[in-house]
């Protein structure tokens, strides 16, 4: 037997039956966690796929306009319909966000004038507004990343 090992099984036996029990709740309660948040991961990458199958167009963004189709054609329930919703709203700052910032023109992104940065100022977004699919992944690996920090 290690160092290690004496000093975990030492600390285990001073253990009372009642922090014993704290014990195993707090593990119940971090798989309880853990479970959770599997669940919320699938219905995010499953949102994602439906998006990337049935609302692209020119092969890389969509538009919001198009997302409550989607949802009420998909019948989500009322708790995955909220986890979208939370990814819906961190999608929509961020994109708002990239918007007011001046870009260097590139011949694949829509270009970013003076009134889309306006407009993204006042926090609207219209139809023609597309929404690189890459904002998806980002924000869904920005979720993976708060709760592995967590």
């Amino acid at each position: 037997m290690t160092k290690e090992e004496k000093t975990i099984n030492d600390f285990l036996c001073k253990l009372t039956e009642a922090q014993t029990y704290m014990i195993d709740e707090l593990a119940r309660l971090v798989q309880s966690e853990i479970r959770d948040f599997s669940e919320k991961i699938a219905i995010l990458k499953e949102f994602i796929t439906s998006v990337r199958s049935e609302c692209l167009m020119d092969g890389h963004y969509f538009t919001f306009h198009s997302l409550p189709d989607l949802i009420v054609k998909k019948k989500y329930k009322r708790q995955q319909y909220q986890v979208i919703s939370k990814l819906l709203v961190n999608i929509r700052s961020a994109y708002l966000e990239s918007k007011l910032q001046p870009e260097p023109s590139s011949v694949e992104d829509p270009k970013n004038t003076k009134e889309e940065q306006e407009r993204a100022a006042s926090g609207v977004i219209t139809e023609e507004d597309m929404v690189d699919v890459s904002f998806l992944d980002e924000q869904v690996s920005l979720v993976e990343k708060k709760f592995r920090d967590k």
